[in-house]
């Protein structure tokens, strides 16, 4: 069923951020930045925003160029996922034609 899937995800999603949390504290941040990275690769960045731009296990990598770059390519796969998203106003006037 569908909602098994989405707790899957939220479980990898989970497991990806706490383990790049964990390196990061640990002043791994080359192992913090592996694990972010497969994470945006395998698209699992629910929440990234609060989870990983206001997080303060990430404080001492947020002036690291990758860190930049990494939050530059989560936006820009965003942004390329909303494009391929109808427009809610133009559905609603499809829908009463």
């Amino acid at each position: 069923p569908r909602n098994k899937s989405i707790i899957k995800l939220r479980i990898r999603n989970n497991y990806y951020l706490i383990e790049a949390e964990a390196l990061a504290i640990e002043g791994d941040a080359r192992g913090a930045f592996d694990m972010l990275e497969a994470a945006v690769d395998a698209n699992l960045y629910f929440n990234w925003q609060i989870r990983i731009e206001n997080n303060y296990a990430f404080a001492g990598l947020r002036r690291d160029p990758r860190f930049v770059a990494l939050i530059d390519r989560v936006q820009q796969k965003i942004h390329a996922e909303r494009q391929n998203v109808p427009d809610p106003q133009q559905l609603a006037v499809a829908g009463s034609l």
